[in-house]
């Protein structure tokens, strides 16, 4: 049966989906904006427990500052327990839990007037009548704004490379981790077509979060990775017992082009993963959404729509010749992120991943990559991309 259509309403701004993306777009334009608007947030819960885990890199302190669950000044990466160690002296990682941000960002806009929250069920998010958009909820709700936001994602059947892992924070029994260095990457070597780490975060001695990732085409059952965590915990840890606090696992697509179906201006952006804003290549999203949310507070003026950011070319282009190396499986993905970090290390490499490298140190760090495997597949994955819009 159809559903009754209820009184619209009419907003500046509809941001759909109040997770990560969507709360740090109206964190932004709190924060950076002091003009009278109207924005509705809505999603089918409010979110206040722990149910991610973010991690990032910036200079000094950010934003998050009070946030942050810990940071470190030295990472080390490498291959099967080899690592090597490498100290940041521009940057610091950093880990963010989710409910710690969630509390901060709900006592900032609950203290607003220019927002509102409403628990809803979205059923469509569509063009509306004179340059308007529209949401409609399961209720049969109409939301009309001359801008929508929306972090909820579309159904992919184009995703050919996925990030997913499954992740423990776990307390052990014997003091068995340095709190003041971050593994990054621990790889183990790529299989079936697939990049395979590990990382441990430390928060004590006895405290860690444990999290094994897997770059590749098909999403694995849970008691796969509960294996490899198990033995790397036990045989390459050597931690002892233990006991588990916190899990999470996830899967992520790993395109970078999941905003691309928008045209430069549109009343429907979509934002966050939705949009495109995890880096195909590495999976980091947390920096990558906060500087597409400064960039929306700073750009977007009311009555009309907002402006896409135009991307880089360059880290497009790196990013898509990576999944197709990943994809084929005939390039040691694993050694190359190793040797990376040998020859440049820990600042510089982060400079790349997080797309502040300039367009000459990204060339040469490109020659250094071995070209008869990063030509033909540079080749088949812009190729790719530009023949699929």
């Amino acid at each position: 049966p159809s559903r009754r259509l209820m009184q619209e309403e009419t907003w500046d701004a509809v941001i759909a989906g109040c997770g990560l993306a969507g709360l740090s777009l109206a964190h932004a334009l709190s924060l950076h904006r002091k003009d009278s608007f109207r924005i509705l947030l809505l999603d089918i819960e409010k979110r206040r427990g722990r149910d991610h885990t973010w991690c990032f890199w910036e200079p000094g302190e950010g934003d998050w500052e009070s946030c942050n669950s810990w940071e470190w000044k030295q990472v080390q990466v490498g291959l099967s327990g080899n690592l090597h160690k490498y100290d940041l002296e521009k940057y610091r990682y950093k880990i963010l839990e989710s409910d710690r941000f969630y509390e901060f960002v709900w006592i900032e806009l609950e203290q607003e007037s220019r927002f509102e929250f409403r628990l809803a069920l979205i059923a469509e998010i569509r063009d509306g009548a004179l340059g308007m958009a529209e949401v409609e909820t399961d209720d049969g709700s109409v939301f009309s704004a001359h801008q929508i936001f929306t972090s909820i994602p579309e159904e992919e059947t184009s995703i050919r490379t996925w990030q997913h892992f499954l992740g423990w924070e776990v307390k052990t029994q014997k003091a068995a981790f340095n709190p003041d260095v971050a593994t990054l990457m621990d790889f183990k070597p790529d299989e079936d077509g697939e990049v395979r780490f590990l990382y441990v975060l430390p928060k004590s001695e006895q405290e860690a979060l444990v999290e094994f990732t897997v770059f590749g085409p098909r999403v694995w059952q849970e008691e796969r990775y509960t294996r490899f965590l198990i033995d790397y915990l036990r045989s390459e840890l050597e931690v002892g017992s233990w006991v588990v606090k916190y899990e999470e696992k996830g899967a992520i697509p790993m395109s970078g082009d999941l905003g691309k179906s928008l045209n430069h201006g549109s009343r429907i952006q979509r934002i966050g993963t939705a949009g495109g804003a995890v880096k195909a290549s590495t999976g980091y999203a947390f920096s990558r959404i906060q500087r597409e949310s400064r960039w929306i507070a700073e750009h977007w003026e009311l009555g009309k729509a907002c402006p896409k950011p135009k991307p880089s070319w360059l880290y497009r282009s790196c990013d898509a010749t990576l999944l197709e190396l990943i994809r084929v499986g005939e390039f040691p993905v694993s050694t190359y992120f190793d040797g990376l970090f040998r020859r440049w290390g820990g600042d510089r490499v982060l400079d790349f991943l997080d797309e502040r490298a300039s367009p000459s140190e990204v060339l040469e760090i490109m020659v250094y990559s071995p070209w008869k495997v990063f030509i033909p597949a540079w080749i088949r994955a812009n190729w790719t991309r530009k023949k699929d819009g």
